[in-house]
């Protein structure tokens, strides 16, 4: 091996083989230590995001809610989804990471008749549920119970006994038609229920066909269009009346009683009504049954 000389020239230019060789050990070190900084620091943060008690969803708020049970959408949200596997199995769907709004709101939509729907997550461990009802929901006097029904006719709850009238308030048509004498407690269900309209029905054989609804759906819905075009129309509707398959009869401030034919089409009915509260002003009863003819007091 030849001498080296040092020279100022020289000394910085020229590195022994041990010494190069030694930086190249402590840069194979150093590159070690960072990669194990980092795996440790990515572990530490895989650790967090896993562990329950840092990101676990604890807390579910809803907000909206009119008649639908507020336990029975967490039940429905904690079962059907938080308590499932998500990502491989590897993280709870009750975690904050991997819970999916989008999915909530489907599964709560799926379920419930909904105007409107909005699902949140809320850092670092809350869930809020915002939604608006749709008005698909009818309140029953059978003359023994206040049923509250769905869409479809079945039970959702029921609201007690149902009141009978001392009073009895019998009127009739020109056309004779006898309106029921019994009157349900429509003014407290106005305060509870605002938006739900009130059935009397005095007819037997309530349960439809498939044995479990109280009502079929075609009554619902034409009592449901009934109370909304009403309301459009500004007629205080106390509640509804049916004693009959072929019609049924709204109970308001003035007319009294609109009578209306359950198996004709309901808008040239509308448009006679709106005709007859113009020019005649009823105080006693319109009755919309009998087509082109109209009788009112």
């Amino acid at each position: 091996m030849k001498k080296f000389y040092r020279s100022q020239t020289n000394f910085k230019q020229y590195k022994p083989y041990i010494s190069r060789r030694r930086r190249t050990v402590n840069h194979g070190v150093k590159k070690i230590f960072i990669i194990a900084v980092v795996a440790l620091a990515t572990a530490g943060w895989l650790w967090l995001l896993l562990r329950p008690p840092y990101f676990q969803i604890q807390t579910v708020s809803i907000e909206g809610l009119e008649i639908i049970d507020s336990e029975e959408i967490h039940l429905l949200v904690r079962n059907e989804y938080l308590s499932k596997k998500s990502w491989l199995g590897l993280l709870a769907n009750d975690n904050y990471f991997s819970a999916s709004a989008a999915k909530i709101e489907r599964l709560i939509a799926d379920k419930y008749p909904l105007n409107f729907l909005s699902v949140k997550k809320l850092f670092p461990r809350s869930i809020s549920i915002s939604l608006k009802e749709k008005i698909s929901t009818v309140i029953l006097d059978n003359g023994k119970d206040y049923l509250l029904l769905d869409a479809d006719g079945g039970l959702l709850k029921s609201l007690g006994a149902a009141a009978v009238s001392n009073s009895t308030p019998v009127a009739t048509t020109s056309a004779s038609t006898t309106i029921s004498a019994r009157a349900p407690d429509y003014s407290k269900f106005k305060i509870l229920y605002p938006k739900f309209p009130l059935l009397l029905y005095e007819m037997e054989g309530q349960i439809s066909a498939d044995g479990k609804n109280f009502l079929s759906s075609k009554i619902i819905s034409s009592v449901l269009e009934l109370s909304q075009r009403l309301t459009a129309e500004a007629v205080e509707t106390r509640y509804f009346e049916m004693n009959s398959p072929t019609h049924i009869t709204a109970h308001a401030a003035r007319p009294k009683q609109i009578i209306f034919a359950l198996n004709a089409d309901l808008e040239p009915q509308m448009e006679k009504l709106r005709i007859i509260m113009r020019a005649k002003k009823p105080k006693e009863y319109v009755d919309l049954r009998y087509g082109e003819r109209v009788f009112w007091k």
